[in-house]
């Protein structure tokens, strides 16, 4: 397990949205396309879910 993996994605979304606020979502864009480069295709599914997270919990703010 990596440690960008630690904490499920549920939990890293909220993290995220709480240290980040609304740029919580460009942190996630940006970990995606940094895994994407690397070919990582647990990774790329696990900040995709992050990303989708992050979304959803800013939209019902």
């Amino acid at each position: 397990m990596s440690d960008w993996d630690a904490l499920p994605p549920d939990e890293m979304a909220e993290h995220l949205v709480a240290s980040h606020g609304r740029s919580a979502f460009l942190f996630a864009t940006d970990a995606l396309e940094l895994i994407v480069e690397k070919q990582d295709e647990n990774g790329e599914r696990y900040w995709l879910e992050v990303r989708k997270r992050v979304a959803e919990i800013l939209a019902d703010r």
